[in-house]
């Protein structure tokens, strides 16, 4: 008998925790299920076609655990996913996560009976879910290390996701500015000459959130007028201080 299939629906940047999952419910299921992760190698050999292995990861499953966090729910991925999933009839689980709620679901996501991961007895559902499939007894697991686990991801690709997301606001002001931070030395205070007081104050809102967070500090020095039918006001220095978590999500996008 062919071992039963669960798809793993996540986004590219949510792998990590949706890694977490397969290890544990590989572990603990001793080999039984087969857990299909777009994003893991194991499921998608080298040199295979990517879509065509998702066309059958979701046509062969017996059930999806669906990773919806504030970001990926937005994302037409995930809703295609559960849309194939819904469409046979499947089980599928919405594993909620990084600060979004079952109650925070989108229609018709909120119509399916969802769980978020730091919940310790809520995890243990997925566990009973799968033990369905396989007619078998749920197996004993640590709720709290899973948990813990989870916590610790949230908690970075959070912050993560939040210095991208300002990144982005600069980036739509003014690329070069993100191409500087790219270079920058992570604690180095480095300064950018000839920068416009209009579009320092355009990026202010963007570099304050970044710094209130600790990853980053700036400061606008003026230093004069610039003449010319191309003038365009008070130009001066900013001066910033990056952090390694800041030069990696410019690097990112």
């Amino acid at each position: 008998m062919s071992k039963p299939t669960i798809f793993i629906s996540h986004i590219t940047e949510e792998k990590d925790i949706a890694y977490i999952f397969k290890k544990e419910i590989e572990e603990k299921f001793l080999g039984m299920v087969n857990v299909f992760v777009s994003s893991d190698s194991s499921s998608i050999a080298l040199g295979t076609n990517w879509l065509d292995n998702i066309t059958t990861g979701l046509r062969e499953c017996a059930a999806i655990l669906l990773f919806c966090s504030p970001y990926s729910i937005k994302r037409p991925w995930i809703n295609f996913e559960c849309g194939a999933g819904w469409g046979r009839g499947i089980d599928i689980a919405p594993i909620c996560h990084s600060g979004l709620r079952p109650v925070d679901l989108p229609l018709p996501m909120s119509l399916l009976q969802g769980i978020e991961a730091t919940n310790n007895l809520k995890i243990k559902e997925v566990f009973d879910l799968i033990s369905k499939k396989l007619n078998s007894a749920a197996p004993k697991i640590d709720s709290n290390e899973i948990v813990k686990k989870i916590v610790a991801f949230e908690s970075k690709y959070t912050k993560d996701q939040e210095i991208k997301i300002n990144l982005l606001g600069i980036k739509s002001k003014e690329p070069q500015i993100i191409d500087i931070i790219k270079k920058l030395s992570p604690g180095a205070v480095s300064p950018i000459q000839g920068v416009t007081q209009i579009l320092y104050m355009e990026i202010k809102p963007y570099l304050d959130n970044i710094q209130n967070k600790g990853h980053l500090n700036f400061s606008f020095t003026a230093q004069g007028m610039s003449l010319g039918t191309n003038a365009q006001g008070i130009t001066g220095v900013l001066s910033i201080t990056a952090s390694q978590d800041v030069i990696d999500s410019a690097i990112s996008i």
